[in-house]
């Protein structure tokens, strides 16, 4: 096991029970979405919602949530509203409603004790659904690379913060931290990898994203250059260009396709 499963899983204690296949199910929330959810370990005395960041869906939690059934827990990987078949409620990124909405769904169908992990955009979520969870809703949070909340201090609960150590967001991750209240705990891990994220380094376990494409910028010499004869000045400009990629298999034979947009406005493409 990786050391973030295996942090999380001690985080989450439980008794082992047998793993069990996804069912997808959906549930409202208080204002008036309807949220679509992978439940994993239906039999499971305590519940684990599972809120994803805003590269991902609730399938990016699928090697976890199998790994945490195993182990005895009752999961619910969430697709937050605008994401795959949920849909918003009355206020468009209210996505804590989305986090209590499924929290109340596992307490609702016989789940004891329900804690949250939550990645980037999904842990600012879920610490804003503990700040406002009433007593006794939300056990413990686990929070990866949270994004900001507005009351930090009135987040309840356990509390297990994890980030990279030299991610571009671990000071304000840091600052987050110390506006909680105790009980909590702060892990940072090496590397500079962010939130779910994380589970694709040597720290976790590589993940495949289907039917992907990459889209990345790259320096290109020379955009311009021009010397001033009169006045002796020099301006030199960069150029960048954006590629948009993707490889496909026919056959045999593997395909790569490369999209190059170019500051000057042309376009090339490459097989």
């Amino acid at each position: 096991m990786n050391y973030l499963a295996a942090l999380l899983s001690c985080t989450l204690t439980s008794a082992a029970l047998a793993a069990e296949p996804p069912r997808l199910v959906s549930f409202p929330t208080a204002d008036g979405g309807t949220i679509a959810a992978d439940l994993y370990g239906e039999h499971g005395r305590n519940g684990v919602v599972l809120a994803h960041g805003a590269a991902f869906g609730r399938d990016s939690w699928h090697a976890l949530a199998a790994d945490l059934a195993a182990k005895g827990f009752r999961v619910l990987a969430i697709d937050f509203r605008g994401w795959g078949k949920s849909t918003p409620g009355e206020t468009k990124n209210a996505l804590f409603e989305d986090v209590l909405g499924a929290v109340r769904y596992l307490h609702a169908n016989g789940a004891a004790r329900v804690s949250v992990v939550g990645g980037s955009l999904g842990g600012g979520a879920a610490a804003e659904a503990a700040a406002r969870a009433s007593a006794g809703e939300i056990d413990r949070i686990v929070l990866l690379s949270p994004a900001p909340i507005a009351a930090p201090e009135r987040v309840g609960g356990d509390k297990l913060v994890v980030a990279s150590e030299h991610e571009p967001a671990v000071d304000r991750i840091k600052a987050l931290y110390e506006k909680m209240p105790e009980p909590k705990r702060l892990v940072l891990l090496p590397g500079t990898a962010h939130a779910q994220h994380i589970f694709a380094t040597e720290q976790g376990e590589p993940y495949t994203i289907e039917h992907a494409i990459c889209m990345h910028e790259e320096d290109y010499g020379i955009l311009w250059k021009h010397q001033d004869l009169h006045g002796g000045r020099t301006e030199v400009r960069r150029s960048r260009r954006l590629v948009v990629s993707s490889i496909a298999t026919v056959g045999n034979y593997e395909y790569g396709f490369y999209w190059y947009f170019y500051l000057d406005g042309s376009i090339q493409l490459e097989v």
